[in-house]
């Protein structure tokens, strides 16, 4: 016997299947969405170590990349950056982070990028110089144009290396980097930076420059150091220099250019007086004083490429040999 119903037959539920498609629809989406999360990074992480093989620009390594694209920040983990021939580090982080607009750089906006991190070690080598000189005279496939390019980082050290050995010249904290109108893999002619840093043993540093548009790929660059310990200059020497001064800290001004990828410059202290210090093996220590005039000034002329090195040999030699005033020398024992 049939069930009878009031009111006639019972309908089908038609909003029943919708219902189950868009339940499944809605779990498809968060399941696919999921999925993206945890493997997009390793995408990204994979696409990035195929771009950094050397063949279209700088040679880098990643290991670990992470996504938060809301805020437009991309985390490197373990970023080292590395001469394709030799496999030599040139710079090497534990973390990165880069944050840019995408909007703006699709749309060809103001392009900024912000590159930050805790730690940085960039090396001084013979295979920086060449990398550096394999960038600038290669014909890249794809570059990356900036208007402003920031980098900011708590602590930076600067290690000349050698084949034997190795050894940090400076370390510098809260470094605050600023390039604008910059062409990542090629030159731009109107390419200019500004540093601000402290040093690590007390002071602060400050450096400006810009490309020489005269030259190919020279730079002029200018700056300060304030309120440092003059030891920083045998620090950086990698040896005791034959000078010393009367005040524990001191101020002084760099000027410097490039060329063909080897920096000169000269840096001045603001100082009036100075001692000369002279050791003979046998004979006691020779401490000259020396008072500094417009005729008499004292500067420390350095060269960077491979190593730096500070050429004080001559400027030694004329504040030693200088007559005009009478000698004041004293004897350590």
């Amino acid at each position: 016997m049939r069930d009878l119903y009031i009111g006639g037959p019972r309908r089908a539920k038609k909003g029943g299947i919708m219902w189950k498609l868009y339940l499944f629809l809605f779990f498809f989406l968060i399941i696919i969405g999921a999925g993206l999360k945890v493997s997009s990074p390793l995408l990204v992480e994979k696409w990035l170590n195929k771009q950094g093989s050397g063949k279209q620009g700088y040679a880098y390594t990643v290991r670990e990349v992470e996504l938060a694209l809301r805020d437009g920040e991309i985390t490197l983990k373990d970023v080292k950056v590395f001469n394709p021939t030799t496999k030599v580090t040139l710079l090497e982080s534990p973390s990165l982070k880069l944050k840019i607009n995408i909007q703006d750089i699709l749309r060809a906006e103001e392009r900024k990028m912000i590159i930050s991190g805790d730690k940085l070690d960039v090396f001084l080598s013979q295979d920086l110089t060449s990398e550096i000189h394999r960038i600038t005279n290669s014909s890249p496939h794809h570059d990356l144009y900036l208007n402003l390019l920031e980098g900011k980082f708590s602590l930076v050290s600067i290690i000349e290396k050698k084949p034997n050995e190795s050894r940090t010249l400076v370390k510098l904290h809260d470094v605050n980097l600023k390039m604008k109108e910059l062409s990542v893999a090629s030159v731009n002619k109107k390419t200019e930076f500004s540093l601000v840093s402290k040093i690590a043993n007390g002071g602060e540093m400050n450096l400006s420059g810009s490309i020489n548009e005269e030259g190919q790929n020279s730079w002029k660059i200018e700056g300060s150091l304030k309120e440092f310990s003059p030891n920083l200059f045998n620090q950086l020497a990698g040896s005791h220099l034959p000078f010393s001064f009367n005040e524990s800290a001191i101020n002084a001004q760099i000027i410097a250019h490039s060329s063909d990828g080897e920096l000169k410059g000269e840096i001045v202290p603001e100082v009036t007086k100075l001692n000369l210090i002279s050791e003979r093996p046998g004979l006691e220590k020779q401490v000259i004083a020396r008072a500094l005039t417009e005729e008499l000034t004292f500067s420390l002329p350095f060269r960077l490429k491979d190593e730096l090195t500070l050429e004080y040999a001559d400027t030694y030699k004329k504040l030693k040999d200088y007559r005009k005033y009478p000698l004041s020398v004293s004897f350590i024992r």
